[in-house]
């Protein structure tokens, strides 16, 4: 006869994993015993967490380099690529860390495309690989999910085509993108009037590259596409999350190691941060700085750092922990345990470029990071726009470089007065007008070429309230199309 009991365990704030033993007695004298040890999820909602990226296999040099990741104070791993893993083994993996005192951040899979035709391979459109992405997401969440992870990444370095690749012309992604437009537009005349084009039907309109559209003036047909594509991106990793989301509601999901903002790698800053719950950036401007303006309350931010061999100077990893905790992350992300940038040796000693910062991450975890990070960062009034449309404007006019100066030449001079100041996002502006620079004195458009009326008309709004702008090159020449 088999007995099921539940028992309520009492979990050590020292310890993210417990034990029960249970005998079976009968007359006093037992019969039969066995250990069970099961995790005491803790997902660091209110400190400051450090994670390495690393595994979790059975390996004796793999246990030995977790062991001294925990050894050496970080709270967690970037749980490698377990996409590639059975449910059993992930759950195995899992176990491995928690027996070395380590959270589990599960990398789940990767959105990526390295091809130059204008056909994506995987296409996110298509239904079959959605349906892949959706089954294989809820089996992992099944699998991780008791471990309560303080986070979920969907991949290291996604992106949606390489630069200047302007997918994606399947039939499926041509289907609703041309189904888009028929909503927006209702008809193909209004759409032409638009574009300064002659499709006869919506049936036969096809976007054009970049080359193309400059060749033959066709500019508000190509942003209107990369804004589609920028969607399509944004919805796959919604997909995903939804997916885990239904394993596991209270999931912090995102994914890590985004690449620049610019019209093919489809970062759309407002669309990604509007359900995103996590995200580990590239420690490089505006990006840090639109992440952490833009992102929700409770997110799970960091940045990666550490052995990569152009950050192999003193004061440099000595500064970028702390630099972290000031701009607001609460998170530090470092590559990694292995690998040639490693951490540890193969001898499991810990590198001199590792031993450098040591100082200042135990610092941190003493205490000052869980105060920063139940702390909320303020600013001086000063507001940066971040508009995306004026992403594209810029590669239309051949200043996608002068784009990102413009930016981060301003978040430089604001750091250098003292002042504080905050991104606020096209699309904030769109839906809620001047109510979205509420609290604001000034706002700064670095090189914003590209404005809608809805935001030309807030901005107006907030200058006649006593609002200051300034601008530099250029600003609303080009409506949120580019034209």
């Amino acid at each position: 006869t088999a007995y099921e009991i539940s028992l309520g365990l009492v979990g050590s704030e020292m310890c993210i994993r417990d034990s029960a033993w249970a005998d079976l007695r009968v007359d006093g004298k037992v019969w039969d015993r066995a250990l069970a040890r099961m995790p005491v999820p803790d997902r660091m909602e209110d400190d400051f967490l450090f994670l390495i990226w690393g595994h979790g296999q059975d390996f004796w040099l793999v246990r030995r380099f977790r062991e001294q990741a925990a050894k050496y104070g970080f709270d967690a791993v970037d749980l490698y690529y377990i996409a590639g893993y059975s449910p059993a083994e992930v759950d195995r993996f899992c176990r491995n860390l928690f027996e070395a005192n380590l959270r589990v951040v599960p990398y789940m899979w990767r959105f990526f495309y390295g091809g130059r035709k204008l056909v994506r391979k995987p296409c996110l459109t298509d239904p079959e690989y959605r349906r892949k992405v959706t089954g294989r997401m809820t089996e992992l969440a099944r699998a991780v999910a008791p471990y309560g992870p303080p986070g979920y990444t969907l991949g290291d370095e996604n992106f949606l085509a390489p630069h200047g690749v302007d997918v994606c012309r399947s039939k499926t992604c041509l289907a609703q993108f041309r189904e888009h437009l028929r909503r927006k537009y209702g008809s193909i005349e209004r759409l032409n009037e638009a574009w300064g084009t002659n499709f006869p039907s919506f049936d036969l309109l096809v976007p054009p590259t970049l080359s193309e559209a400059k060749g033959r003036g066709l500019w508000a047909a190509w942003a209107e596409h990369r804004e589609f594509m920028e969607t399509v991106f944004d919805e796959i990793h919604d997909l995903a999350l939804e997916a885990i989301r239904k394993v596991d509601p209270e999931a912090r999901v995102g994914f890590d190691g985004p690449g620049p903002t610019d019209s093919w790698h489809g970062y759309d800053w407002a669309k990604l941060l509007d359900k995103f719950r996590l995200m580990g950036t590239y420690h490089n401007l505006p990006e840090v700085e639109i992440v952490r303006s833009l992102a929700r309350r409770g997110t799970l931010l960091g940045s990666w750092y550490g052995g990569y061999v152009a950050q192999r100077r003193p004061e440099l990893l000595r500064w970028l922990p702390w630099s972290m905790l000031a701009i607001g992350y609460n998170s530090c992300w470092y590559f990694s345990t292995t690998h040639a940038e490693g951490a540890f040796a193969p001898d499991l000693s810990p590198h001199e470029h590792f031993l450098w910062q040591l100082p200042e991450m135990s610092a941190i975890r003493s205490g000052i990071g869980k105060l920063f990070v139940n702390c909320e960062k303020l600013h001086d009034g000063v507001a940066v726009l971040y508009s995306q449309p004026s992403v594209h404007a810029a590669i239309l006019s051949g200043e996608l470089e002068g784009w990102r100066e413009a930016h981060r030449g301003a978040i430089l001079a604001l750091k250098d007065l003292g002042v504080g100041f905050r991104y606020v996002s096209y699309l904030d502006l769109r839906e809620r007008g001047a109510r979205a620079l509420d609290g604001f004195r000034v706002l700064l458009l670095p090189l914003t070429q590209a404005l809608s009326e809805g935001e030309a008309r807030a901005i107006r709004e907030f200058v006649s309230r006593g609002g200051w702008v300034v601008a530099d090159l250029r600003p609303a020449t080009m409506d949120e199309i580019c034209r």
